[in-house]
């Protein structure tokens, strides 16, 4: 083996894990634990409290 069989080989490689290792970090982030949260927000409004539901005796 010669130091140029090496290096190819190497690169070779290279161009294979570089792009794997980047697709799995990208899905990690994008659809695993770590992935964004949606969240929804809304403007704070002041009102009376009206009852939803009301009854007699024990619900």
């Amino acid at each position: 083996m010669t130091f140029s069989a090496i290096n190819c080989r190497t690169l070779l490689l290279l161009a294979v894990l570089v792009p794997i290792l980047i697709l799995f970090g990208y899905v990690a982030l994008r659809s695993g634990s770590l992935a964004p949260v949606s969240v929804t927000t809304t403007k704070v409004a002041s009102r009376a409290l009206q009852p939803a539901l009301f009854g007699i005796g024990t619900v």
